[in-house]
Parts: C-alpha cells; sequence; structure tokens
C-alpha cells in the first residue's frame, strides 16, 4: 500500500519559498529546509528530488500567484485609473508592510542566480523569470489594448511599452521599498508611473 504523505506539497512549496527568500538560494541548506519545513530530508528527496527542484517549484509557485502573474481578471466593471491605482497600492502594501523588507522574491533570484556556477540550473532559472515577464507583458498588453478602444488610454502609446513599464515600475517599488525610510517615496515612484501612462 502506498504511503500517505504527512503534508500538503503546496503548504510546503509555500514554507520553502519564505525559507529561500529570507535566506537565499545559496545560505540555505537542505538541513535549514529540514528544520523550517518540518519534514524529513527524505521527504524533501522523495517529493522534489533534491534542493534545486524544489526552489524552482517554489519559485514558480510564488509568480504563479502574486502581481507578478500579470493577472487582469479583477479588472471587470471599473476605470483604468482606479484599477492601475489598486494594483500599485496593493504592491506597495505589500511591500512595506514586510518588515523584513526583503523586496521581490523573484527580483533577488535574479540578483543572485543569474551567473550560478551551474550554467544548466541558471538557464532554468532564467527561464522561469523570463516566462514569468512575457506573460506579464501579454496580459497587460491586453488589458491596454482594450482600454484603448474605450478611451481610457491614448491610442498614440504602445501597448507592449506600457506593460514592460509597469513591471518595470513594480520591480522599483520592490527594490526601493528595501532601503526607503519613508513610504511616500513608493507613493510618488506609483504616482509618477500612473500618470505617465494615462497621460
Amino acid at each position: 500500500m502506498a504511503r500517505t504523505k504527512a503534508f500538503e506539497e503546496q503548504q510546503v512549496l509555500v514554507k520553502a519559498q519564505e525559507l529561500f527568500w529570507k535566506k537565499g538560494y545559496h545560505a540555505t541548506s537542505i538541513a535549514d529546509l529540514r528544520d523550517y519545513l518540518k519534514i524529513s530530508k527524505s521527504s524533501i528527496y522523495e517529493t522534489f528530488g533534491n534542493k534545486e527542484e524544489l526552489f524552482l517549484k517554489s519559485l514558480s509557485f510564488y509568480l504563479e500567484g502574486g502581481q507578478e502573474s500579470g493577472s487582469t481578471e479583477s479588472s471587470e466593471n471599473i476605470s483604468t485609473s482606479l484599477f492601475l491605482q489598486q494594483f500599485l497600492e496593493t504592491a506597495i502594501e505589500r511591500a512595506w508592510s514586510d518588515t523584513e523588507r526583503k523586496g521581490c522574491f523573484a527580483m533577488n533570484c535574479t540578483a543572485e542566480l543569474a551567473s550560478h556556477h551551474q550554467a544548466e540550473f541558471s538557464t532554468r532559472v532564467k527561464a522561469i523569470l523570463n516566462a514569468n515577464f512575457e506573460q506579464f507583458v501579454e496580459n497587460w498588453s491586453l488589458y491596454f489594448k482594450d482600454q484603448q478602444t474605450k478611451g481610457s488610454i491614448s491610442k498614440e502609446k504602445d501597448p507592449k511599452a506600457l506593460s514592460q513599464f509597469l513591471f518595470a515600475t513594480l520591480g522599483s517599488i520592490n527594490m526601493i521599498s528595501r532601503k526607503a525610510q519613508d513610504k511616500q517615496v513608493l507613493t510618488n515612484i506609483a504616482k509618477t508611473a500612473l500618470e505617465g501612462i494615462l497621460a
């Protein structure tokens, strides 16, 4: 009879993400993961393969569930300006409420692992992050095109460029939140970006 797992894989991915986010990939050992996840080393290897695979799965899980996914599903029946304002305000609140000021998990991964000594692992990390970026841009490009047909975004603007700019704004908020002493700094970034998109 197959043995029933004493844990939910999604819960483990969330916890693993938390630890990798706090410590970074290199500084996190299998022993650290065992203690933090409260599962055995054998369970980690049996379920996820190894530390690299667990990291990649936790990164993918993080991107699928956050603002970085680029989902615009909640934009129905709301003005363009209000939807964008709420999107950026959510980013600010998420970054500012993090007392550890960890920034963005995805951006941290880019900085730490873009030139990882294991080329195959580095390539897989880049592929996940690049796919996420492309999905974000695709989703938001469709949104901006739709808003152009409704007259709330200038047709002179390139929807793809607007989407790339929004992604960069999100990254800036997450990065600067790590060092900013005043939340108003983040609000100013969001306000200026919003004005640029809607102008």
